[in-house]
C-alpha cells in the first residue's frame, strides 16, 4: 500500500504528508525496529505527534479507526486471493488446503475434487458456466452432500455437531462478477463495469467506469432483540415470520472492493472518468438479509434493503468529493431516471439525494423500503459447503463459488 501511494502521489508533490502518515502507522506496530527502518529509509524526522504518548481516543475516534481498518481489509484480502492457474502457493490455495480443525471435514477424494474445481475456475477466469466446471461440481456434490446441514437450525443453540458446516462468516467470491453490461477488462485482468450497472443506477455519475478487485458475502445471525428494527423493510410475505421470531434471520451483505479507473482514451470520451487523474479505491456494500425456506432445508430466501459506497483511503477523500459531490447527485440520463423511478414504485427506493447526500466521511447511501423477495421468489440454494468452500445457485440459475476468509 505504501509503494502504491508513493508512486501515485509523485506528480501531486504530496510525498511529505504521505510518508509522515506511513511513519505514524508503523510507530503503532509492536516491532519498533520496523519503524526505525522506515524512518531511515524516508530520511525525514519523526512528525511531532509521533513522539507523543499514545492515548486512547474517544468512542467516535475508535469507530472511525475501526471503519478505516475494515475498508482496507477487503482490498488487501482481495489482492491476496487472486485465483491463478500458475500460482498454487497463493493465500487462496492455503486457506482452501487447510481443513481448519475438525469442522465439517471432507474426504480425501472430495478435497481433491474441490481443488480441481478451483483449477477449473482459474482456467475459465471465474466463469461458472463452463461444462468442465459443472461436471466437477456435480462430482463434488455427490462426494460431499449437505444431508446433515439445515439452514433452519439456529447455530447459536447448543448441541450442534461440529461435523456440520457453518454458514456464518465472511466469504470471498471466487466466480467472476455477475453485473450486467461488462465493459471488458483492464490491464490487470479485472472486470470493468459502469457504476450504474453495479448499483441499480442509484449513485451518480452512473457512467463512471470502475474495476472490481473482489466481492465478499458476509453472513451473520441477527439477534432477536434487533429484529424489530427490520420489520418495516422486509418483503410483505416474510414479515410475519420475522415478527414471530421462530425462524433464523441472518444478514446477507455483499461487499464489493472496487476502483474508479483513471482516465484513459480506451474508456471513451463519454464516461465520467475524464477528470480522474489516478485510480481511487472504494467499497460498495449491498445490505441484505435471508431467511431459511421452510420447505427446502438448504435454501435461503434473500432480499436487500439498501446500499452504500465509501472511499477506501482518506487520502482520496478530496478527489472522491469532487467526483460524487452535490453537483453530481442528480445528474442522471433519461434512462437512469426511468430506472430510479421504477425502483421507487416497485421497491420504495430512496436515492442518495433523498437520504441526505454525502456524509462527512464520503459515504453515500440509498434505501429500499419495500424490497422484493419471498420464499420461492429470490433465493440461493447451497449446493456444497464445508469448512472453507461454498457453492450456491440462485433462482436464475447462476452459480457462485466462495472461499471462507479466516477470522
Amino acid at each position: 500500500e505504501a509503494e502504491f501511494y508513493l508512486h501515485r502521489q509523485k506528480e501531486d508533490n504530496q510525498l511529505q504528508p504521505i510518508i509522515s502518515s506511513i511513519v505514524q502507522f508503523c510507530l503503532k506496530e509492536s516491532n519498533q525496529k520496523r519503524s526505525e527502518r522506515v524512518r531511515m529509509a524516508t530520511n525525514i524526522p519523526y512528525p511531532r505527534y509521533a513522539k507523543k504518548k499514545q492515548v486512547k481516543g474517544t468512542a467516535a475516534q475508535e469507530r472511525v479507526r475501526e471503519k478505516r481498518w475494515r475498508r482496507n481489509r477487503y482490498h488487501l484480502v482481495a489482492s491476496q486471493c487472486k485465483n491463478s492457474v500458475d500460482d498454487e502457493e497463493s493465500y487462496l490455495h492455503h486457506i482452501l488446503e487447510s481443513q481448519q480443525g475438525t469442522l465439517s471435514p471432507v474426504s480425501a477424494s472430495a478435497h481433491d475434487t474441490k481443488m480441481r474445481l478451483l483449477h477449473e475456475l482459474a482456467v475459465d477466469h471465474g466463469d461458472t458456466q463452463g461444462q468442465s466446471f459443472r461436471d466437477t461440481l456435480d462430482e463434488l456434490t455427490d462426494l460431499h452432500t449437505l444431508a446433515e446441514w439445515d439452514a433452519r437450525d439456529d447455530p447459536n443453540l447448543g448441541g450442534m455437531s461440529t461435523d456440520r458446516p457453518v454458514l456464518e462468516g465472511t466469504w470471498i467470491t471466487l466466480s467472476k462478477p455477475n453485473f450486467q453490461g461488462c465493459l471488458g477488462q483492464n490491464s490487470h485482468g479485472e472486470y470493468l463495469y459502469s457504476l450504474g450497472r453495479m448499483a441499480w443506477d442509484m449513485f451518480c455519475p452512473t457512467d463512471l467506469v470502475c474495476s472490481i478487485q473482489g466481492s465478499f458475502n458476509q453472513v451473520e445471525v441477527i439477534p432477536l432483540r434487533e429484529r424489530g428494527e427490520l420489520i418495516e423493510a422486509v418483503p410483505k410475505s416474510l414479515s410475519k415470520e420475522i415478527k414471530n421470531g421462530d425462524t433464523v434471520l441472518r444478514s446477507y451483505n455483499i461487499i464489493t472492493a472496487f476502483t474508479i479507473e483513471a482516465h484513459d482514451s480506451k474508456l471513451g470520451r463519454s464516461c465520467s472518468n475524464q477528470n480522474v487523474r489516478f485510480p481511487i479505491k472504494g467499497i460498495m456494500t449491498s445490505f441484505g438479509y435471508c431467511l431459511p425456506d421452510p420447505t427446502h432445508p438448504t435454501r435461503l430466501s434473500v432480499w436487500f434493503t439498501g446500499g452504500s459506497i465509501e472511499v477506501n483511503d482518506d487520502f482520496d477523500l478530496e478527489h472522491w468529493r469532487a467526483i460524487f459531490g452535490e453537483a453530481h447527485l442528480t445528474k442522471r440520463k433519461m434512462s437512469g431516471r426511468a430506472r430510479v423511478f421504477a425502483a421507487k414504485v416497485m421497491m420504495g427506493a430512496n436515492p442518495p439525494e433523498e437520504t441526505g447526500g454525502m456524509d462527512d466521511d464520503g459515504t453515500i447511501s440509498f434505501t429500499l423500503n419495500r424490497p422484493i423477495g419471498g420464499h420461492g421468489s429470490a433465493y440461493v440454494d447451497n449446493l456444497h459447503m464445508d469448512s472453507n468452500m461454498r457453492v450456491v445457485k440462485s433462482q436464475s440459475g447462476t452459480v457462485y463459488a466462495f472461499a471462507r476468509i479466516p477470522n
